[in-house]
């Protein structure tokens, strides 16, 4: 089993974005359960080899260890371009790996290759490993992402099954909408991003839901733990999404559609908070 996690990844948060029907051109909230996906991946057979190919930021050590433990596959990652941040070497590696294995087991007739990219890359991979091998190939990919070429290729050979990932979204994708405001940087974002709401005591259950489709703009949130109806909201950096979002004009928003008591940006929230604590100080004194 071979996956190009960035491949799928990408194109995920673009299809969640569009059903969705957010603004943005992306949802970077979204995560892949790379578990489940293999669960749908492997069926009922058993998985001998595995392996997942993505780019390595400095910070993301333990994220791809816990992909390894989770997977129980060999994780394989580069670093990406110091001056486009672009990734490099991930289809080349991915198509190392696959043409490695298929020369090793160039006679088993058993044993379905499982490739998951839409990648036009793979190509000549593909077309060394049916000539040098018996293997049988199993291509995953979203429909939207496959190249032509690529898909054109697979429809026409025998020993290629073509699948698509799209009617399987709920068995792997997810999306992570709690962060934790102590996170170092959080709160630096906070103070561009956030928006602090405070709710009336009875919540409605679907405030999360309300929420986006009041600003159509991908948001997480931390729940203050000293006050149970207040929220602090912190909405995707717009630049890095092929838009730009307008805090105040969603504030205008939830004002009047939201149900909310109060809202405020964050940075104004803190400084009421600071000015507060010293008048308590000094009190104090």
């Amino acid at each position: 089993m071979f996956i190009d996690d960035s491949n799928i990844w990408i194109e995920a948060k673009r299809i969640e974005s569009a059903r969705k029907k957010l603004k943005s051109k992306e949802d970077p909230r979204v995560r892949l359960d790379i578990g489940n996906l293999m669960d749908l991946l492997g069926g009922d057979r058993p998985i001998n080899d595995g392996y997942i190919f993505g780019s390595k930021p400095p910070s993301s050590d333990s994220f791809w260890k816990k992909y390894s433990k989770v997977a129980k596959c060999e994780v394989v990652t580069h670093e990406r371009s110091r001056f486009t941040h672009r990734e490099k070497q991930i289809d080349t590696a991915l198509c190392c790996e696959m043409v490695s294995f298929a020369v090793n087991n160039k006679e088993d007739t058993r044993t379905v290759m499982v490739v998951v990219t839409g990648d036009l890359d793979v190509l000549p991979a593909l077309l060394k490993i049916l000539k040098e091998s018996r293997l049988f190939i199993e291509l995953w990919s979203w429909k939207c992402s496959l190249s032509y070429e690529l898909a054109t290729f697979a429809s026409q050979e025998v020993r290629i099954k073509l699948q698509y990932l799209d009617s399987y979204t709920e068995k792997f994708i997810y999306t992570s909408l709690k962060f934790d405001i102590s996170t170092s940087g959080m709160d630096g974002r906070a103070r561009t991003h956030g928006v602090v709401l405070s709710f009336y005591s009875n919540w409605l259950d679907n405030w999360k839901s309300d929420l986006e489709e009041i600003s159509l703009w991908p948001f997480q949130y931390y729940l203050f733990p000293d006050d149970p109806n207040q929220v602090l909201i912190l909405f995707s950096d717009g630049k890095r999404l092929g838009n730009l979002f307008n805090i105040d004009n969603f504030l205008q928003k939830v004002r009047l559609e939201g149900g909310v008591s109060k809202a405020q940006k964050y940075s104004e929230f803190k400084a009421i908070t600071v000015s507060t604590e010293d008048w308590d100080t000094e009190a104090d004194n």
